[in-house]
């Protein structure tokens, strides 16, 4: 729906010549110790303004990546996009705000929306925010120049909504795949260039603002991956939301005519979206459009004539919990924190069968608990899509449970629950859904009574849904 939509609002209109013209080049690939090799061809587009913000926004990611990068599309398709609601930061008559942000370790991308105080022409050449910087609450600088900034290349984009609304889209790049998990980010601007019927003209002023990116981008998951073959030496395999990258050294200098291709266990061929070469010669920085949504267990890396083989690394070891070592979990299962009061709850893994339930829960605190060391839910209910209660106090087809918990980091738990059903009644569910209203943050050393010392009680609404393959 979402592809015919855009389409529709997409015919007849094409880019003017001087807009790719003037903007092609317009931020150059930074070159740090490797060398960067595009593979595509940035394009731009003006669209229609559709629809409320939210669709507006939408519509714009789409024409921007549209199927050019099928991991930020498929982030996308399950909501891995922050759309801020904020006023415009006014100054000299020019109004600034965000609109859009996505995040992860190896890409940052926002939309910057700019009010003008006079009508433009919708086919205009450029417009650049010239000294733009973006940092986080660590002063940690994502865009802009100066020593220290993450992005080591991307590409600006823009379109022209009307006369004076303006969206300028900077999509930067991260071959380090180190962009940090921030909590907030912090934006300063004082000058706007812009090029109208060629004609230059420079807005200056004071835009200073800063929005909260705790919700989705700060407690991000990424999953690692490990393999080798073919001579092929894999160094680093990292699933994002956006994007998998990959560091390996190849068993002979890499040469442009050489393509490299990844191949999931569905038959899907993946060209890589761009190359980093390192001084060596063999040792190679590169990335997929794959999501951690749309993710196999295995891969094919190919390299000319050589492959390697890549698979999943384990995320959790039941044994190092105490869990139930004759359980084999069968499906990983990738999502997500599902916030609520600024804590994030996620499964990460779970087994189903006729006889026995078992999901592992992972949990973030907002907050160091010095004596926490163990989590437990006061009401979790696990139901299937035809409303039969797995998991719950009352009612549930669970005749037994067992629980066992260990803590990840200072924030982090991992509390893992395992049901059974003695007359294995289990249904074979096609889909799982989990709601939890309180958490119990106890202490185990600590006990009171028959139980242990509670430390901290976090209520809140956190609900979610994941499907079983």
């Amino acid at each position: 729906m979402f592809r015919e939509d855009y389409k529709a609002a997409m015919d007849g209109i094409q880019p003017s010549a001087e807009l790719i013209s003037a903007t092609k080049g317009a931020m150059k690939m930074k070159k740090r110790k490797h060398i960067w090799v595009p593979l595509a061809a940035c394009f731009i587009v003006a669209i229609l303004s559709i629809g409320t913000v939210c669709a507006t926004q939408m519509h714009i990611w789409k024409n921007l990546f549209g199927t050019e990068d099928q991991g930020i599309e498929t982030a996308l398709k399950y909501d891995y996009v922050e759309n801020v609601r904020m006023d415009y930061v006014v100054s000299n008559g020019v109004g600034v705000k965000i609109s859009s942000v996505i995040l992860d370790d190896g890409t940052f991308a926002y939309v910057l929306d700019i009010h003008l105080d006079e009508k433009v022409d919708r086919e205009f050449e450029m417009i650049n925010p010239e000294d733009i910087v973006i940092k986080d609450e660590n002063g940690v600088v994502l865009v802009g120049e100066g020593q220290g900034m993450l992005a080591t290349g991307g590409s600006r984009r823009m379109e022209c909504v009307d006369g004076k609304n303006i969206k300028f889209v900077e999509i930067a790049e991260n071959s380090n795949h180190n962009f940090p998990k921030s909590d907030r980010l912090y934006v300063s601007l004082s000058k706007i260039n812009l090029i109208d019927n060629k004609v230059f003209k420079t807005y200056t002023g004071d835009w200073a603002f800063n929005i909260d990116t705790t919700g989705k981008f700060a407690y991000r998951i990424s999953v690692p991956y490990e393999g080798a073959g073919g001579g092929i030496d894999v160094l680093m395999a990292n699933l994002t939301n956006t994007s998998f990258n990959f560091e390996v050294k190849l068993p002979e200098k890499h040469t442009i005519t050489k393509g490299i291709t990844l191949t999931d266990e569905n038959g899907i061929i993946y060209d890589c979206k761009q190359i980093g070469v390192e001084d060596d010669g063999y040792t190679i920085r590169t990335e997929f459009p794959v999501s951690l949504f749309n993710a196999t267990r295995k891969y094919t890396l190919k390299y000319g004539e050589c492959s390697a083989e890549i698979e999943r690394a384990s995320i959790f070891d039941t044994s190092d919990i105490g869990a139930d070592k004759t359980l084999d979990i069968g499906d990983d299962y990738f999502m997500d924190y599902a916030m609520s009061n600024g804590v994030g709850i996620r499964v990460c893994e779970f087994a189903l069968d006729n006889g026995k339930f078992t999901a592992v829960y992972e949990i973030k605190l907002p907050e160091i608990l010095e004596k926490c060391d163990y989590i437990n839910f006061a009401d979790l209910k696990v139901t299937d899509e035809n409303g039969n209660v797995l998991y719950n106090d009352l009612g549930s087809l669970s005749t037994s449970e067992s629980i066992s918990v260990k803590k990840i980091d200072d924030t982090t738990f991992r509390t893992s629950i395992t049901a059974e059903n003695r007359d294995g009644k289990y249904p074979s569910a096609k889909e799982l859904r989990f709601s939890i209203s309180q958490i119990h943050c106890l202490n185990s050393e600590d006990r009171v009574g028959n139980g242990y010392r509670q430390e901290k009680i976090y209520d809140g609404d956190w609900q979610f849904a994941i499907d079983v393959k």
